[in-house]
This record gives C-alpha cells, sequence and structure tokens, in this order.
C-alpha cells in the first residue's frame, strides 16, 4: 500500500513501513535523510488530521521509545515520521491510516490467559494507548464480571 503526499510518500510493505521526505522544505527542516524504514511492530500509534480547504492534512506515527511532537501541523512538518498531503490525496492516507490502526489493535489483542483481573489490565492498557474508550472498557469491565 502506497499513499503519495505533498512532502513526501509513506508505504505500507509487509511487515515495514517506509517513510520518504520530498522537497527544498523537508530537506531544509529534517535534512537529507531519504528512506526510512520501520518495523511495524514499531509503530505504537497513528495521528491523523484530515486536510481542509487552506491547510494540509497529516499523518504521523509514534513509535516505540519515540519522541511525540504533538504540537499539530507545525510540528508535522518538522517530524521525520510525519507525511503531509492535500484533500486531493486524502483518501489513500485514510485507507493506509485504517490499516495501520487495524494492525495496531490485532497486535494488542492476545488471548486472554491470566483470569479476570488479568484482562482487566490488559483492557485498562488498551485504554491508556488510545485503542478503546472508557465507555468500551467500562462494556468489556461488565462482560467481564458478569461471566
Amino acid at each position: 500500500m502506497h499513499a503519495e503526499g505533498s512532502n513526501g510518500s509513506v508505504t505500507l510493505d509487509g511487515d515495514q513501513l517506509r517513510i520518504r521526505h520530498k522537497g527544498w522544505a523537508s530537506a531544509m527542516t529534517k535534512g537529507l535523510q531519504g528512506e526510512k524504514v520501520i518495523p511495524v511492530s514499531n509503530v505504537t500509534s497513528v495521528q491523523f488530521r484530515p486536510a481542509s480547504g487552506f491547510m494540509a492534512g497529516y499523518i504521523q506515527f509514534s513509535l516505540l521509545g519515540g519522541f511525540d511532537r504533538p504540537g499539530g501541523i507545525l510540528e508535522a512538518t518538522k517530524d521525520e515520521n510525519a507525511v503531509l498531503f492535500e484533500r486531493s490525496q486524502q483518501n489513500t492516507f485514510e485507507t493506509l491510516r485504517a490499516e495501520m490502526e487495524r494492525r495496531l489493535v490485532a497486535s494488542a489483542a492476545p488471548a486472554p490467559t491470566g483470569g479476570v483481573a488479568s484482562e482487566l489490565e490488559r483492557l485498562a492498557g488498551l485504554v491508556d494507548r488510545g485503542f478503546l474508550s472508557r465507555d468500551e472498557f467500562e462494556a468489556q469491565k461488565r462482560a467481564l464480571l458478569q461471566a
């Protein structure tokens, strides 16, 4: 799966995520880094901002042990783990985001092995990482405690 943005591209190739930046603005903020290859297992979250009429959108990947830049579009322009895109490119990036989120949830959901307490602890971890909402956690908790 490949998504071409305005300042670079992202390719999801099996178990690897490839980020390539292009253009003089990227060279000024990120240097001439070439292609960055990241194991998908090292991606902990995906931040996504849709493009609007006047502002580019972006997809930004947080990595295990990495430093997050939570400052929105301005920080995303400096982040080597983010790629900007225009409205016309957004659908491809939405598809990429959905696939990455599917993989994140699948990798974060091992089969429960240690009883109710362990399962509640695992679900709380999913809430902390943003994979479950508080309401979803409470529903799962009620189901576990009634079982």
